[in-house]
């Protein structure tokens, strides 16, 4: 007789991004409005940690009592990190945002925090909404008008482009995906900063307390200062002790005239 143990059901020990909502009677309209909501707010989030890579597909379901809306990555080797990426920044972003956060969550961008407004708008409005809020794991936390707030401030007064910042590596953390904080020099303060390729991962830990120049889409405030930055690459600054003797480069430049 077989002694083998009977294969697990993946499927229900996948995790999931949960849409939970009390609303006793709402429209079709409202109700699609959450759904979709719902559904950018993830296509979003998902674009921005992918990157140039794969994006993670995901499985949409309803949960026990019809008012549970349940998104479940999709099993693909290719995607699984990333999954577990989206899994844990996006409701830390929505938390952040009800907070009443200065700068953009990690793997925020313009359309995830329009998402998000629609979503925290559906209580607020008044239309037959208790309550929403998205949760990964636990009980989750309502998003309203403090979140409303926050996105009309971030949206209102801040942009984005490519660009540099130059400072010391200070701090190293992980929560889903590696934040560190550059203090820059130019401005004398800490800027955050997103991680989430290998080998920039990498270089982060091997540059850390040192002088370095990171790269990648730069999130300014009002003032066109930096606030927070996805870092595409870190370049490592030699050390005082590295660099040449004045006396050699006075040298330099008198060849040089």
């Amino acid at each position: 007789m077989s002694t083998e143990k009977p294969k697990t059901n993946v499927v229900k020990k996948r995790k999931a991004l949960t849409l939970d909502f009390d609303a006793v009677v709402v429209t079709p309209d409202h109700l699609k409005r959450a759904v979709s909501a719902f559904v950018e707010l993830i296509k979003a989030v998902s674009a921005d940690v992918a990157g140039n890579g794969k994006r993670v597909q995901w499985d949409m379901t309803v949960g026990t009592g019809s008012r549970l809306v349940i998104a479940r990555p999709v099993a693909d080797p290719e995607t699984i990190r990333d999954a577990e990426i989206v899994l844990s920044v996006l409701p830390e972003g929505l938390k952040r945002l009800e907070k009443g956060t200065e700068v953009f969550p990690a793997h925020f961008d313009e359309k995830a925090l329009k998402a998000a407004r629609e979503l925290a708008s559906l209580p607020v409005e008044g239309k037959g909404f208790k309550y929403v809020r998205v949760r990964s794991t636990g009980k989750g936390k309502k998003i309203g008008d403090r979140a409303i707030s926050s996105i009309d401030r971030l949206l209102g007064g801040q942009h984005q482009a490519l660009g540099s910042i130059e400072g010391t590596l200070s701090t190293l953390t992980e929560r889903g995906s590696l934040q560190l904080v550059v203090y820059d020099s130019l401005y004398d303060r800490g800027v955050n900063c997103f991680v989430t390729e290998d080998a920039v991962l990498q270089a982060a830990v091997k540059a850390f307390r040192k002088r370095v120049a990171v790269t990648g889409m730069v999130q300014y405030d009002k003032e066109s200062r930096p606030v927070s930055i996805r870092v595409d690459h870190i370049r490592e600054f030699k050390d005082v002790s590295e660099l040449p003797p004045i006396k050699n480069l006075r040298g330099i430049f008198l060849r040089a005239e």
